[in-house]
């Protein structure tokens, strides 16, 4: 599974730094570690329904669970990155990451939030549904701070790809919700692709770190 790739890559920067959880870049790494299990045992959650179980993966599910708890280490990663190198973000910088984040606020906000809150699904449903986008733009308004601090300096291509595989997760996300509320989503779906895409440029990501250290 690709999301063990990343686990693995993940794993591989952690090593780089060791893991002394009193030092700030290895509670850091420890953190974008984290994530990438938890997307690893959700990954065998859904394949123990369909090829174990021999049932649908039901939504909201255990799954859901690992999937929604990743976005908290993953978060923390981010932020303490950011907090630990906020100083060197310029205000031209700021402005521009502020403006990009302000888009996609309007966009979840005005299209996608709004398309969940018309689905006469049950609450357990709903709160799902609208976790999922709460957390992929917390995610991406620290990632894209985080960017516009590296970005064009020693260690900025991984942010551009961190960013990337980011993007693609949200996408995913949202084309997720839309094929499960119109009942055609299938395993193996398109939408599978982008998450494996997702988790290959992640763990692609977290590679080129550990070179660039």
């Amino acid at each position: 599974m690709l999301a063990g790739a990343a686990l693995v890559s993940a794993g591989l920067c952690v090593r780089k730094y060791g893991l002394k959880l009193s030092e700030n870049f290895s509670r850091m790494w420890f953190m974008f570690a984290l994530g990438p299990a938890c997307w690893l045992i959700a990954e065998i959650t859904r394949a123990t329904y369909y090829f174990f179980l021999n049932v649908p993966v039901p939504y909201p599910s255990i799954a859901d669970i690992f999937y929604i708890g990743a976005y908290i280490p993953l978060s923390i990663g981010l932020f303490m990155y950011f907090r630990a190198f906020s100083g060197a973000l310029t205000r031209r910088r700021l402005v521009v990451s502020v403006g990009t984040i302000a888009a996609a606020a309007i966009l979840v906000f005005t299209f996608v939030i709004p398309t969940e809150l018309k689905m006469a699904n049950p609450p357990i449903v709903t709160i799902t549904d609208l976790t999922y986008p709460a957390l992929d733009l917390v995610l991406f308004s620290l990632a894209i701070l985080s960017l516009a601090i590296f970005l064009g300096g020693s260690i900025g291509k991984w942010w551009i790809l961190c960013v990337g595989a980011i993007i693609l997760d949200i996408v995913a996300d949202e084309y997720f919700l839309y094929v499960e509320a119109n009942g055609t989503y299938y395993n193996g779906s398109f939408d599978d692709l982008i998450y494996l895409w997702a988790y290959l440029i992640f763990a692609l990501a977290f590679y080129i770190h550990k070179k660039e250290l």
